[in-house]
């Protein structure tokens, strides 16, 4: 079994139901669908010599900061879901989905990926705890994406949370054999990052699905945000805001004194 952490699996399991998610599109589209080419897609970078360049096989390497300190894991549990992405928190108008706050407690992580997994991977992370928030749009008419989704995974020591950044814990890297693959974005927030997207055409209603990503760790927390919808409502602008305020959130977090 390929090595997985809780606040990752939510990412193989998004990919996965893309199909799925065409179902929820398909019913917001126009009356009349029309194929639509991917164009809220921006180009990869490029090398030297304008060839495309290649996806990484592993996270960017983590530099952190030492002078800023450590999070005050302790102040953070006190309200752990004041830091995932809130209704407040956007400049659009989302609602929080039925179900859509879950406390991801170290005994969930055990429930999810099973007892061996889970307990080798709050081990070798020192994983203290984690929340996620999943959220809808209000108004079907705005271009923005269908779902919204935060999470994030409190850790010990920034080193337990760089191991839950590693390519041995972060799912897009150990895909199965046969999954969708992503294609990789350039992205910069925290201490080292990581910006990908899923794109998936539906025959039957000629709609392209697309998923952002963008996965951060910064000091002893990792964080998630997740965005999909039809093409035509994507826009990857609104994805890197929406992790900006994310790692603004987190960034005021209490230090350790």
């Amino acid at each position: 079994m390929k090595k997985i952490s809780l606040l990752l699996v939510l990412i193989f399991v998004f990919s996965v139901t893309l199909a799925a998610c065409s179902s929820d599109t398909a019913t917001e589209a126009p009356q009349e669908p029309q194929p639509t080419a991917v164009a809220n897609v921006p180009e990869k970078p490029t090398t030297d010599e304008g060839a495309a360049a290649e996806e990484p096989a592993a996270p960017p390497e983590v530099e952190v900061d030492s002078s800023q300190g450590l999070f005050d894991t302790a102040a953070m549990l006190e309200n752990l879901g004041a830091y995932v992405l809130r209704p407040e928190d956007l400049p659009n108008a989302y609602k929080i989905m039925a179900d859509g706050e879950q406390h991801i407690n170290n005994l969930k992580v055990i429930n999810t990926v099973g007892e061996v997994e889970g307990k080798r991977y709050i081990a070798a992370s020192t994983r203290v705890d984690g929340w996620s928030l999943e959220l809808q749009r209000v108004n079907k008419e705005e271009l923005i994406p269908y779902t919204l989704y935060s999470q994030i995974e409190v850790f010990e020591t920034p080193e337990g949370a760089q191991t839950a950044f590693s390519a041995d814990w972060l799912p897009v890297y150990n895909l199965e054999e046969g999954a969708v693959q992503p294609s990789f974005l350039e992205c910069s927030f925290g201490d080292a990052c990581v910006m990908y997207y899923y794109e998936k055409l539906d025959p039957a209603t000629e709609i392209t699905t697309l998923q952002y990503e963008i996965v951060f760790v910064y000091n002893n927390v990792l964080a998630q945000v997740m965005a999909r919808g039809a093409d035509y409502d994507m826009n990857p602008d609104f994805v890197v805001n929406a992790a900006q305020i994310l790692f603004d959130k987190i960034s005021a977090a209490p230090m350790v004194e």
